[in-house]
């Protein structure tokens, strides 16, 4: 049996990591799957942050990549589509493919960490897979968002920002507007995204005349 943190990089997934180990609870591995466009203060809070905590307990963190490392707006682009709200085609593809393609080198029955806080248990569900059992560690303590970043604050580490790729289609109008401002180049790149899309009934920001963008202007990412 191998003991594993499906890991976001987020406040919840971090927090259960931290309470893991504070209760000395079984843990062999942490996978990240990268999409290669996650927020740039989520890689600077993996890299420089959660790697060095890990090593420091002796637990190997891994990082898996979709597509044979092609970036998931790359894949975007390609097949000129957004991420889907309804079919979600870009968790199943992006995450939960090459985590469970990892699982499988370690020949083991899994059991699998899944960072949920208690008030988001509507969210629990099987693995959909007869080897791979989910755990709630968080929810099994009660664990709600502000004891979640109550337990990151008291270790001393900054609080991560919401994970997700930067073109999320659940990105709230606020996190668009932060995109904007902080990191034009990645906005501009959910606009070319969003241009080259085949199904215009889909969006991912409602363009205005001052934000459309043409697809010369974009620079495609690997």
């Amino acid at each position: 049996m191998k003991y594993i943190v499906s890991y976001g990089g987020g406040v919840d997934s971090t927090a259960m990591i931290f309470k893991l180990v504070q209760d000395k609870e079984p843990l062999d591995y942490v996978v990240f799957a990268d999409t290669g466009n996650e927020h740039p203060e989520t890689y600077f809070f993996v890299n420089n942050y959660m790697k060095p905590y890990l090593e420091s307990k002796n637990i190997t963190f891994v990082i898996v990549y979709p597509f044979k490392k092609r970036s998931l707006w790359t894949r975007c682009f390609q097949r000129k589509v957004i991420p889907d709200m309804l079919q979600r085609w870009c968790t199943r593809d992006v995450k939960v493919k090459p985590i469970h393609k990892f699982y499988k080198t370690l020949k083991s029955d899994i059991i699998q960490y899944m960072g949920i806080d208690y008030q988001e248990s509507h969210r629990m569900k099987p693995s959909g897979e007869n080897w791979i059992t989910n755990s709630y560690p968080l929810i099994d303590h009660k664990m709600n968002r502000n004891d979640c970043i109550k337990l990151i604050e008291s270790l001393g580490f900054p609080v991560p920002v919401k994970s997700g790729c930067f073109f999320c289609p659940y990105n709230s109008k606020a996190r668009w507007s932060e995109l904007k401002q902080n990191y034009p180049a990645l906005y501009k790149l959910a606009q070319v995204l969003e241009t080259n899309n085949k199904h215009q009934s889909q969006t991912l920001i409602r363009l205005t005349e001052k934000d459309e963008i043409s697809l010369c202007d974009g620079v495609c990412m690997t």
